[in-house]
């Protein structure tokens, strides 16, 4: 949503001499007492920019970890990350300033009432509500996933929900790349206890599923008032919601607050969510998120989210399978959903189906000596085994490179401060015509956009690009996949 400019929220009765004001980088004001939010790192305030007239709102480091070296290249890092993922369900970040005190982070300014505001004043909300809520979480989670990134602390203060119902995540100061343990700031690792996956308590690596787990922690909260886990009386520690966490099994939502009338198949969906194992969670967001919002449209029944969890985790190993064949496989798996049959027949006809006959298995091994004679003749003539080899993605001067974000600023000079000239979408081809060159610790390559009626030079940021490989014999692969594309039919026949 755009941010609106408001100059009264700017009017104070405070003394000139002792006024909270202040002007941060000669650019924008703010108003030191009137902080829109705090979290372990870092301050939000809000802020106005006097040259664009419009309301922002300015995140810093909180005055401890201001001289930290460490920190404070962490905070920069974070921003420009933040600022090359551009979607409508993400408050956008539009400048970083650094100045000798503290480093500022600006971003849209989103007014309307967090989740946290929502849960404290209305307590639990309906399930057909926490749904439309939950699918554009999840649409946000997902861009932030495809960037290879983690998000690490999704919880209700920082999930805002505008007049409209627009949902914005408006915080991202934990999000770091997937498939390691969690960064540490300040030497120490941060992140909510309530909401916190077991493997960012444990020092695990963190991926997608860590952000899932932390999703269903708040839908838990949405439909029955409290987090999965809540401190005992007596305990004021985190650690013991981190044991939680760990060791505990959370109570069914259906059974935590009877008067929120809580249906079933909501306790099948987000214990799938809340398991222990990251590979045997949802890995992608939007496979949770879609199966919840099947579920709001009264399209699951008791048992049918066991059924469908069945299929899609008994005959894929998690561990070495990616979102996409875990989507494939909910997708064959939600006609399931809608007709319930007995699992149990399901079970036979696989068993059956897996007594092949010698003729067929003799087609099987036929097929997998041609997949290995292409992967080979792709090897030779391409340098790449699609889906298993990429062969050499260098970028490097005179060579063409594609445009991988949705959408990429050209900047008249290298580093996220430099003036943006205009934008490419996602799939442009470019040329590089220059060395790399390293500004606040991101490397950026001169370029040029080959039919824009301007000069089209500038640089680009080197996470938004991908070398682009020459293909070679492409008929011959053709050829080959044909036969391939044979063998799977005479299969499928059999099988049928």
């Amino acid at each position: 949503m755009p941010t609106t400019t408001d100059d009264t929220a700017f009017d104070s009765a405070a003394d000139p001499e002792g006024s909270s004001r202040r002007i941060v980088a000669r650019h924008y004001e703010i108003d030191l007492a009137r902080p829109l939010g705090q979290g372990g790192m870092s301050i939000v305030y809000l802020g106005r920019d006097l040259k664009a007239r419009r309301l922002v709102a300015l995140r810093t480091l909180r005055p401890e970890y201001r001289r930290d070296p460490a920190t404070r290249a962490r905070f920069r890092q974070e921003a420009r990350r933040m600022a090359f993922i551009q979607h409508p369900n993400v408050a956008h970040v539009f400048d970083f300033q650094e100045t000798d005190e503290a480093p500022w982070a600006v971003i849209e300014y989103v007014p309307g009432d967090s989740l946290r505001e929502i849960i404290d004043d209305q307590g639990p909300q309906p399930v057909d509500v926490v749904a439309r809520w939950v699918i554009q979480i999840a649409d946000a989670l997902a861009k932030l996933h495809a960037a290879g990134l983690v998000h690490l602390d999704i919880k209700p203060q920082n999930i805002i929900v505008t007049d409209d119902g627009t949902i914005k995540l408006i915080d991202f100061g934990l999000a770091q790349p997937a498939n390691m343990p969690q960064e540490l700031l300040g030497g120490m690792a941060f992140g909510t206890a309530a909401y916190l996956s077991p493997e960012q308590a444990s020092g695990e690596p963190v991926s997608a599923a860590s952000d899932v787990y932390s999703l269903g922690c708040v839908v838990y909260e949405l439909l029955t008032g409290e987090p999965p886990f809540v401190r005992q009386v007596g305990e004021d520690r985190s650690s013991d919601l981190i044991h939680a966490h760990l060791y505990r099994m959370p109570t069914p939502p259906s059974e935590v607050n009877p008067a929120a009338n809580v249906p079933p198949w909501v306790d099948e969906v987000l214990l799938w969510a809340l398991d222990k194992q990251p590979e045997y969670r949802f890995d992608d967001v939007k496979l949770f998120a879609d199966l919840f919002v099947q579920g709001a449209d009264g399209m699951l029944r008791s048992g049918d989210a066991r059924s469908i969890r069945r299929e899609v985790t008994q005959p894929i190993d998690a561990r070495r399978t990616g979102s996409v064949e875990v989507r494939q496989a909910f997708e064959v798996a939600q006609p399931v959903a809608a007709t319930a049959p007995p699992v149990g027949k399901r079970a036979v006809r696989s068993v059956s189906r897996s007594s092949l006959p010698r003729k067929l298995w003799r087609l099987v091994l036929a097929l997998l000596v041609a997949n290995a004679l292409l992967a080979g003749v792709l090897y030779f003539q391409r340098g790449t085994i699609p889906g298993i080899y990429d062969g050499d993605r260098t970028l490097q001067p005179g060579g063409s490179a594609i445009v991988i974000a949705e959408s990429l600023n050209v900047r008249v000079g290298p580093g996220l401060t430099s003036e943006a000239l205009f934008s490419v979408p996602n799939g442009t081809e470019v040329s590089i015509t220059g060395d790399a060159i390293v500004a606040d610790g991101e490397t950026w390559w001169p370029i040029e956009v080959e039919g824009r009626s301007d000069l089209g030079q500038g640089y680009l940021w080197q996470g938004g690009l991908q070398s682009e490989i020459v293909t070679g014999r492409d008929r011959l692969e053709h050829l080959l996949g044909e036969q391939l594309d044979d063998l799977a039919d005479r299969i499928r026949n059999r099988l049928n």
